[in-house]
């Protein structure tokens, strides 16, 4: 009997410590640098056309900076630094003190690339998103001591991809009979622009800016007033070092079979 007793402890030991070991594991791999980010460009059209907001025009007929998200493998974003401090070994910058002194060497880009869509390019309001994008997701991000760097990255991604001249330029590659019952590749350009008229298969759209980069991008969905899917966001992921990588989501609201409209304002 005494045996059994002692087993039987032997057994919830080993289970106690298990579950603790397990429960340590779970905090460690929450305090811990972020894996690789996300860059997430909007299409302000489709987040003013939903019905859930009133834009002040003219919208704004290009697409503009969502956000940069830090993210854990396999697809969860890094929690802000107010909830998690264990993202970050740097006390980073209160957002509080990021004004428009502070941005003044980027602050034109910002209110053309990073802007409020809803205020019409209004600073002060601009200037609140900005401090919360910093507050939600710049402080685990590398330097969140200087906010500039974390903006600049987002910027620079920007500046140098511009996403509708993609969609527009891109080749894409079709079958087609040559006249003599044989098949063969023809290289086109893939004129997916803007228009309210019908949509595109959701796959041709996400496979051009693929292929252009030559990495699987994510893209978003969402439905305006009437229903109707829509392209809303298409998202890149980059490794620390800046590094493009295939995102591991191709698809967000909606699949690759679905037909999206890509509306004008």
């Amino acid at each position: 009997m005494a045996r059994r007793l002692s087993i039987g402890k032997t057994i919830i030991c080993l289970l106690a410590i298990i579950v603790i070991s397990l429960v340590l594991d779970t905090k460690a791999r929450m305090h811990r640098r972020y894996q690789f980010f996300k860059i997430a460009v909007k299409w302000p059209t489709s987040y003013c056309n939903t019905g859930h907001f009133s834009c002040q025009g003219p919208i704004v007929v290009n697409f503009t900076i969502h956000g940069l998200f830090p993210m854990y493998f396999p697809n969860t974003i890094v929690p802000p630094y107010d909830e998690d401090s264990g993202c970050t070994d740097i006390t980073p910058m209160n957002e509080d003190d990021i004004d428009l002194d502070y941005l003044r060497s980027i602050l034109d880009e910002m209110n053309m690339y990073w802007l409020d869509v809803v205020y019409d390019n209004w600073v002060r309001m601009n200037l609140a998103l900005w401090r919360r994008q910093f507050w939600r997701h710049g402080k685990c991000f590398d330097y969140p001591d200087h906010p500039l760097y974390h903006f600049n990255i987002a910027l620079d991604f920007i500046r140098r991809v511009n996403l509708l001249q993609i969609l527009d330029d891109v080749l894409s590659s079709t079958i087609k009979c040559d006249g003599l019952g044989r098949n063969k590749a023809v290289r086109a350009r893939a004129r997916i622009t803007p228009r309210n008229r019908e949509g595109y298969l959701a796959s041709y759209i996400a496979g051009n800016i693929s292929r252009a980069g030559r990495k699987r991008v994510q893209i978003r969905c969402n439905e305006d007033a009437h229903k109707v899917l829509q392209l809303f966001e298409v998202v890149i992921c980059f490794e620390p070092n800046g590094v493009a990588i295939p995102c591991a989501h191709g698809y967000i609201d909606c699949t690759e079979n679905d037909m999206i409209n890509f509306p004008l304002p």
